[in-house]
């Protein structure tokens, strides 16, 4: 019989920092904790005999809740790492548009994407590059034309990665009021 009260007393009693399998009724699921794109604590759950993978929101086009900074780059390419070694049939994400347009093989070529996009923002940055000068150069991976199944993906995630990534390499408070966004 269901009851609200065991609901809302239930506490958590194992704590997931590592690959975990688990055994629920006969179904094997098997948890990763990854940290990065949207949040610093996700969990990937995987349903290896059926080829699924439960990624949640790690891969938002915004890296974190709209106007909320948190998540991080390199949080999210080792969650990244983690699709693609596990190279499911099927990955479903919290939201219907990200389950149609980021599967194994986008995750894995929009990586190798941002990864050239991360070495050339932060050359930009080392060199005191304004952010709205990072955004003019409309920059685009020269091999992007290999990585047709990821394109789009690039396209919708490279603003809002460019401005967090900016901000991760020169800090969230900057003086002359730049950085206040």
């Amino acid at each position: 019989k269901f009851s609200m009260d065991a609901v809302l007393s239930y506490k958590p009693d194992v704590l997931v920092t590592q690959p975990t399998p688990l055994n629920i009724g006969g179904t094997e699921l098997r948890l990763y904790p990854v940290g990065g794109g949207e949040t610093l604590d996700a969990m990937f759950i995987s349903l290896p005999k059926h080829g699924l993978l439960f990624v949640g929101d790690f891969i938002m086009p915004y890296f974190g809740a709209p106007y909320v900074e948190e998540g991080n780059i390199d949080g999210l390419f080792l969650a990244m790492d983690i699709v693609r070694d596990l190279n499911p049939k099927m990955v479903l994400h919290g939201h219907t548009p990200l389950t149609q347009m980021f599967q194994s093989k986008a995750i894995a070529q929009v990586q190798r994407q941002l990864k050239w996009l991360r070495t050339e923002v932060g050359n930009l940055v080392h060199t005191s590059t304004q952010r709205s000068v990072v955004h003019d150069r409309n920059l685009i991976p020269p091999f992007i034309g290999e990585t047709r199944d990821a394109q789009l993906h690039y396209l919708v995630l490279r603003e809002n990665f460019i401005n967090r990534l900016y901000d991760q390499l020169t800090g969230y408070w900057q003086p002359v009021i730049e950085g206040l966004d």
